[in-house]
């Protein structure tokens, strides 16, 4: 299972995907631990991704009307493929999110022990999350 440092690691590796526009999603539609959001491609295509954010080792993806929610699990990865990089092996990748630069986040789960969760509102409610302590990376902690 990724540690928290990874985690924290991969999200600013995200951070170049603020103010890009999702031009396409692909799905395996398969369950992960939890079940696979129901319309995840209409509620998240030709939305901007406004930032990237992690609590504990869940990774939010915010968007104008909700977010996605992302834990890693015990194999899992999340990778930013740019444009002109195509040599990623797409087996276990159960979530594409393809952006107007062409460059696509790929959600990689081999054994399916991670989660993909779109959530509502603004912060986001979700029982994984009402759950947490004080985060040990914080300033404040």
């Amino acid at each position: 299972m990724p540690e928290l440092p990874e985690v924290a690691i991969t999200v600013c590796g995200l951070q170049d995907l603020i103010d890009r526009q999702i031009t396409d999603v692909g799905t395996t539609g398969q369950d992960l631990r939890d079940p696979f959001p129901e319309n995840l491609p209409k509620k998240v295509k030709n939305q901007c991704v406004e930032s990237v954010e992690r609590r504990a080792k869940y990774v939010l993806v915010e968007f104008e009307t909700g977010y996605i929610m992302m834990h890693m699990g015990i194999s899992g990865n999340i990778l930013l493929e740019k444009s002109n990089d195509s040599a990623n092996n797409e087996k276990h990748v159960h979530l594409k999110l393809k952006f107007s630069s062409e460059d696509r986040l790929l959600f990689r789960c081999v054994r399916r022990h991670g989660c993909v969760l779109w959530l509502e509102g603004k912060p986001p409610e979700c029982r994984l999350l009402d759950r947490l302590g004080k985060d040990p990376l914080d300033k404040n902690f």
